[in-house]
């Protein structure tokens, strides 16, 4: 099927890079919502990714794309390729914040847990490979992560939606639309 509309291809973002950006939109949300400034830590820091101005509250982000396809979470505990522990095992946070992608364009779904309660709740299931065989970590499924989870919101990210949803998606033949993170380079 040809289509007549012009499409605009934009650079494509690494997961770490779109979890700096989401990062600096939720140190504006928790900043808002706490009346307490929050600074993000941009990058690989494995000890947390925001943390309060009086540093009570540190919070640990977690972008999990793969969720909305599989409706499994993938919470991290070790690296395989340098076998060491990651995720959860290392995390200095007292916050995890576990954010999936929804359907709806700009949207995102967040899961936060105490650490520790989310520490007690993996511990019922098995570490296993992720997909790529690049780290261990447990496998949950999603209406079972949502229910046992600290709190539950939508967030509407200004950046996914201007940049990541901002640019024309591709369509394939078969009608099922492609987006710019998902094409082969």
């Amino acid at each position: 099927m040809e289509s007549n509309r012009s499409i605009t291809w934009l650079p494509r973002f690494s997961d770490y890079e779109l979890a700096d950006h989401l990062a600096i939109e939720l140190a504006r949300y928790y900043s808002t919502s706490t009346s307490e400034n929050f600074f993000v830590s941009v990058g690989n820091n494995p000890a947390f990714d925001l943390v309060s101005s009086s540093g009570n509250i540190a919070i640990e982000i977690k972008l999990d794309r793969m969720a909305t396809k599989t409706n499994n979470v993938f919470v991290e505990t070790k690296d395989i390729l340098y076998n060491k522990p990651s995720g959860i095992s290392i995390t200095k946070a007292n916050l995890w914040l576990h954010v999936v992608p929804l359907k709806i364009q700009s949207y995102v779904r967040c899961y936060e847990w105490d650490v520790e309660s989310l520490k007690l709740f993996c511990s019922d299931y098995q570490p296993v490979p992720n997909h790529a065989h690049t780290s261990l970590g447990y496998i949950i499924p999603l209406k079972t992560f949502a229910g046992s989870a600290k709190r539950v919101f939508d967030f509407e990210t200004k950046f996914w939606s201007r940049v990541v949803f901002g640019s024309k998606e591709k369509e394939e033949e078969n009608g099922r639309i492609i987006y710019p993170w998902e094409e082969e380079l």
